[in-house]
């Protein structure tokens, strides 16, 4: 099932909000602070997922996981705040009283967003995750059953799709150019005045992709801050459809090169992208995975 949803020619861009939210929470508790970058449904199938550090989830219509691609599987699912085990929830404790024959060692207290979660740590390391009132969701990396499988390159459903001409920034959900943000169309005003704008799409991250007539494909935040201009994408395999940009050590940010040069002393960067949310990805040379903020803050780091 997996490879049917990785190679199937019918996906439709899907926002974070129209996903079931057991997809959602089994994200959320299983990858914080790695998010949703996009996402796709096949009907009938299931969904696609691809988080912004380019691990790729398939899902069930249920929302149940069925595995990871070959980039998957990097489970931060002990990131959160360490509390006292008197804190878990009663029926979290329960479950665990019924279910394990071992003792609770880490309770970690996990916000994102409106709903809430706990990750626990046993003597025997598993980890369960937990929602809010304390419900078992799933075992840390555990999938229903049909292991993990490769991945297929992601296909747009028309112009707007990820494989579209514009690029990752155009792919998502088109909307009227009237319900842009205020800031959005205040920026083209004053800076494509000359240019009509002939696309404008929400992307489930909340970012919005605005086409304008000359092709040029502008970038903004949930509020309509300006990020970028997208210059289209490189070819190459199938998770180089959300790096915008190549990039060299020296392209980072300040904050970031000195992040590596620090804990990766010697280290070289070997591939590295800008991300179309503004982001930064880089390989090193020892195999590391960095994911860094536009300003240079790790958000992730497959060494730690």
């Amino acid at each position: 099932m997996m490879n049917a949803i990785a190679n199937s020619s019918d996906k439709q861009a899907v926002t974070v909000a129209q996903l079931p939210t057991d997809v959602r929470e089994y994200v959320a508790l299983s990858f914080t602070p790695v998010e949703i970058e996009a996402a796709w449904r096949v009907r009938g199938m299931g969904y696609e997922v691809e988080l912004e550090d380019g691990q790729d989830l398939y899902f069930r219509e249920n929302g149940r996981c069925m595995g990871a691609g070959r980039n998957g599987g990097v489970f931060r699912c002990m990131r959160g705040d360490t509390v006292e085990v008197t804190e878990l929830p009663q029926a979290a404790t329960d479950y665990i009283t019924a279910t394990y024959d071992a003792t609770i060692d880490i309770v970690v207290y996990k916000a994102h967003g409106d709903r809430t979660g706990y990750a626990v740590e046993l003597t025997e390391s598993t980890i369960l995750l937990f929602n809010g009132v304390g419900e078992f969701v799933h075992i840390c990396g555990e999938f229903d059953g049909d292991g993990p499988g490769g991945h297929g390159g992601h296909h747009g459903g028309g112009p707007n799709g990820p494989n579209g001409p514009s690029g990752g920034c155009a792919a998502g959900d088109t909307i009227d150019a009237a319900d842009l943000p205020l800031l959005a169309s205040e920026y083209i005003t004053t800076n494509y005045s000359s240019e009509n704008i002939t696309v404008v799409v929400v992307k489930p991250s909340g970012k919005f992709g605005v086409e304008l007539e000359s092709g040029t494909v502008l970038l903004f935040t949930a509020d309509g801050i300006f990020i970028k201009v997208c210059d289209g994408q490189p070819n190459g395999g199938p998770h180089h459809h959300h790096c915008n940009l190549q990039i060299t050590f020296d392209d980072l940010p300040t904050v970031a090169k000195e992040y590596i040069t620090t804990n990766y002393a010697g280290e070289t960067v070997e591939r590295g992208c800008m991300k179309n949310n503004g982001n930064y990805i880089v390989r090193l040379s020892n195999d590391v995975v960095i994911l860094f903020d536009p300003n240079g803050a790790v958000l992730f780091d497959s060494g730690n």
